[in-house]
């Protein structure tokens, strides 16, 4: 239909009335051979195998409209602002309206819809739009949350890549970070991601407040837990779930500015993660 439209072919369509007209250098609409030596190569999944394996690219013929574009995350974010309202470069607002209104129910009452191309949800109790991507080896996830004017691109080169858990945990974080009621102190000086033998976590500074975060955590703002100054080296727990350590302390040592250790709530010491590494064999010592 866009051949018999527009007297190019789709490919030539897509270059000329979305790639050109936004600037995306690294978008196309399909496999482009000259262009092989910097895709990211794609991996099998772990489901049915203790190990990953390369897939090979391949163009995608009749399912390029579909399924057929390369990106980076840089240029998929660019694309998406274009679904702005105000931005003209594309669409007209009554078109991006209808694009963006939910007209089918994919699952229950509340859950994700389907507008004019568009998938419709809601993440951290705010509207977005967006789309998801799948190809042999890649998982992509792009959400747009309009009202912030903020969209989210994540793509992972593996069938079991965790595209949308990370797409909405960055916009989970956002929320997190639009807290209004700030931290006093250079707080800054406690932040950076620390481990020890049972795992990693971060302590950033959201919207003006010290949190303590499992990045590795399918939500890492579920149940965030709060941080706050109680001396020079000491930060104390003041929020979070009840299994965690409220009320107790985090005792940092510092070394020329720097973070050597922290001695968290539950008595373990982590380092900071570039100074971290296991033995060939971990030994109990009483």
């Amino acid at each position: 239909m866009i051949e018999a439209v527009t007297g190019t072919s789709y490919n030539e369509h897509v270059r000329t009335a979305i790639v050109a007209k936004l600037g995306l250098g690294d978008l196309g609409p399909e496999l482009d051979p000259g262009r092989s030596a910097q895709y990211a190569a794609g991996y099998s999944a772990y489901a049915y195998a203790d190990q990953r394996v390369p897939i090979e690219h391949i163009d995608t013929g009749a399912l390029a409209s579909a399924t057929g574009f390369y990106s980076t995350a840089h240029d998929l974010v660019s694309y998406w602002s274009a679904h702005l309202t105000g931005d003209d470069r594309l669409l007209t607002d009554a078109s991006k309206r209808q694009m963006q209104h939910g007209l089918w129910k994919t699952t229950e009452e509340d859950g994700p819809q389907y507008g004019l191309g568009l998938q419709i949800n809601k993440v951290a109790k705010r509207d977005v739009f967006g789309h998801g991507g799948g190809y042999p080896g890649h998982i992509t996830r792009s959400l747009v949350d309009a009202d912030r004017r903020v969209a989210v691109s994540v793509l992972t080169n593996a069938i079991d890549g965790p595209a949308n858990q990370l797409a909405e945990g960055v916009l989970k974080l956002i929320d997190l970070a639009e807290s209004k009621d700030r931290g006093e102190g250079d707080l800054a000086r406690f932040t950076g991601r620390f481990a020890n033998l049972w795992g990693v976590d971060d302590i950033a500074l959201l919207g003006g407040r010290l949190y303590l975060i499992d990045p590795t955590a399918a939500d890492p703002t579920a149940e965030p837990t709060q941080l706050e100054p109680s001396g020079d080296s000491t930060l104390r727990v003041t929020s979070g779930s009840g299994y965690g350590g409220y009320g107790e302390h985090l005792r940092f040592e510092f070394a020329a500015g720097r973070i050597e250790s922290v001695r968290g709530a539950s008595g373990q010491l982590s380092r900071p993660i570039e100074q971290y590494s296991l033995p060939d064999r971990v030994t109990a010592v009483r």
